[in-house]
């Protein structure tokens, strides 16, 4: 199966038309600056989910499991490394 690209300028329109069409069907405003927000963030998000793919669909505490239950103290690092960039994300 071919992975698609997706453009960064068809992300934003995609997220922009998205936040759009939710605002209008829960009735919400939003000021200007708060919608290119959703989407900066948004569009970040999906950048990182694309680098992390396998890990997102972990929850985090099997994440932290396999973390302490890794041999080497090299990897240990690597993957808590990987789970804090993750985590910041949402931060």
């Amino acid at each position: 199966m071919e992975e698609k690209k997706i453009s960064q300028e068809d992300l934003v329109s995609f997220l922009e038309d998205g936040i759009q069409r939710s605002m209008q069907r829960h009735r919400l405003e939003l000021t200007i600056p708060a919608q290119e927000y959703l989407v900066e963030m948004l569009g970040r998000f999906a950048e990182t989910f694309g680098l992390y793919q396998e890990r997102w669909l972990t929850p985090v505490t099997f994440q932290y499991q396999q973390i302490s239950g890794e041999m080497s103290r090299l990897q240990r690092s690597q993957l808590q490394r990987e789970l804090f960039i993750s985590s910041r994300i949402f931060l």
